[in-house]
């Protein structure tokens, strides 16, 4: 059923209730719904990717020096990292992903 405001524009009423109202029900039922399994998603994720500590990273991926790895590669934006409070980690797979697209012009 639709009524007119006082600005002459259409508003749905559904059983009383106004369009706005009936859009946050949707909305509220879809993350309801939705939200469970892109958590479960995420979860799944993260156990399949590893984090990595920069003795990972220096020892397995990119073999150098620790002196190496932080003067030269960190310095490298394109390095992929995150930080995990005050210490810097990678992503495994991200890692990996950076040494096949980088890996020969630096020569890893």
């Amino acid at each position: 059923m639709r009524t007119t405001n006082n600005m002459g524009g259409d508003i749905m009423q559904i059983s009383g209730i106004s369009e706005d109202q009936f859009v946050d029900k949707i909305v509220d039922r879809l993350i309801e719904k939705v939200l469970p399994e892109l958590k479960k998603q995420a979860e799944e994720q993260e156990k399949k990717d590893k984090t990595l500590t920069k003795k990972d990273v220096y020892t397995d991926y990119i073999p150098c020096s620790p002196n190496t790895f932080n003067d030269f590669y960190l310095a490298q934006t394109d390095l992929p990292r995150m930080r995990k409070g005050s210490r810097i980690v990678f992503s495994e797979k991200a890692i990996i992903e950076w040494k096949e697209k980088y890996g020969k012009e630096y020569k890893i």
